[in-house]
């Protein structure tokens, strides 16, 4: 159903992309660190091999990076704020068609795309090399 587009997984993800959502690691750096400390601290995760860990953090990215979008469009329990002040009629199909559109956007993808900064924290702050 989703080819992909521009050489990202979906259209979606792309348009988050290009968008300039990642454009500036700096504004993710609290994001990065919170991330990386939380899995890095974690019980869960304590004992799993490095590799496990990495996973764990670009997933938890993902969720964080999803969020800070939601955020920036405004959308609170799946409404768009500004849609749902609005009495059109069409504001139903717009609604779900941004919902669709977030819900298959690939934000462990997107997150995976902060490699570097994900990187240079790990080393700063956790002596974790990873290559």
């Amino acid at each position: 159903m989703c080819e992909k587009y521009n050489g990202w997984q979906n259209k979606p993800t792309w348009l988050v992309n290009v968008w300039g959502w990642l454009d500036n690691p700096e504004q993710y750096e609290d994001l990065i660190k919170q991330a990386v400390d939380d899995t890095m601290k974690s019980e869960k995760t304590l004992s799993a091999p490095l590799p496990n860990r990495i996973s764990v953090i670009y997933f938890r990215l993902g969720e964080m990076l999803e969020e800070y979008v939601h955020e920036a469009l405004e959308i609170d329990k799946g409404n768009l704020n500004r849609l749902s002040q609005s009495t059109e009629a069409s504001n139903g199909f717009e609604q779900d068609l941004i919902n669709w559109s977030l819900a298959i956007v690939n934000w462990k993808g997107l997150a995976e795309c902060l490699e570097e900064p994900v990187k240079e924290y790990l080393k700063e702050a956790h002596s974790v090399v990873v290559k």
